[in-house]
């Protein structure tokens, strides 16, 4: 499931252009896919260390909008804890700070572009078959 609408027809066919789809960030959590993807971005050039104090945005409305949402907050962002990605390097830094599992950097002109890897942290009740 592509939040921009490449590889999925309702975010496609929603009202806006590409990266700037209008439609109720509910569609995605419903899906209860394993793990989301977001890109956060800001300007500068992607070969020089970020601060620390620096604030990433989504990169586009959609995410940001998916970001934000009490359902995906409930269902996909980890809680602070003494363990885990708050150690290491900024990146693991910063997944913990906005509680995501991993960040991956992508080399991306003129911004530091990064794809945050949110997990489910409750995994859905399992259907049981028909008989």
């Amino acid at each position: 499931l592509d939040v921009s609408g490449l590889t999925d027809r309702h975010i496609a066919r929603s009202p806006g252009p590409f990266l700037g789809k209008h439609y109720d960030p509910g569609y995605v959590i419903q899906q209860q896919p394993e793990v989301i993807v977001l890109a956060f971005s800001v300007s500068g050039d992607p070969r020089v260390l970020l601060p620390g104090d620096l604030e990433l945005r989504a990169w586009t409305t959609s995410e940001e909008r998916i970001f934000s949402d009490s359902r995906f907050q409930r269902d996909y962002v980890r809680r602070p804890s003494n363990s885990g990605a708050s150690g290491g390097g900024w990146s693991n830094r910063f997944a913990s700070s906005i509680g995501a599992a991993r960040i991956f950097e992508h080399h991306y002109p003129g911004h530091h572009y990064l794809l945050a890897a949110f997990e489910r942290q409750q995994r859905p009740a399992r259907k049981e078959p028909d008989s």
